[in-house]
């Protein structure tokens, strides 16, 4: 980790505020006594992050899932590193005892099957790029319930 700490670091501002310790306590060194300010970057659209990445010595922490057609073309690299604290779970809300539309329904079956095909296409680019398992198996999506 501190070896990538020596080049830029982009991301979005709102970055957990954990994370944003944790790299900032690891980022003191020997070489580095005093903190850097990080994130060295910060943008608010991934494409713009990943363009910075591709175009500089940047580093940036993406979602897997956009990298793959980079990755596959073997112009961009990854670096392993899983964090936990990094995973997120999505939600569908709606009304109490209240039912949905026919269109409403359609659209969370929709989106269920999507998120199954791109958490299935992730994991499989995982287990090909980081030897190591991961720390936390995705929900799939028959696990989710429209209630």
């Amino acid at each position: 980790m501190g070896d990538v700490l020596r080049y830029p670091f982009v991301s979005t501002s709102r970055f957990p505020s954990g994370v944003l310790r944790q790299f900032a306590s690891e980022s003191v060194s020997a070489d580095y006594p005093s903190p850097r300010a990080f994130p060295s970057i910060a943008c608010e659209s991934l494409a713009m992050m990943k363009n910075i990445a591709q175009e500089s010595d940047a580093v940036a922490m993406l979602p897997l899932i956009l990298l793959l057609p980079d990755l596959e073309a073997k112009t961009m690299a990854v670096l392993p590193l899983v964090l936990p604290m990094l995973e997120a779970d999505f939600s569908i809300v709606r009304l109490a005892r209240r039912s949905l539309s026919p269109l409403g329904e359609l659209f969370v079956r929709t989106v269920l099957e999507v998120d199954a095909e791109l958490a299935a296409l992730e994991e499989e680019a995982a287990k090909t790029l980081f030897p190591a398992p991961r720390r936390r198996a995705r929900k799939r999506a028959e696990d989710l319930r429209i209630s």
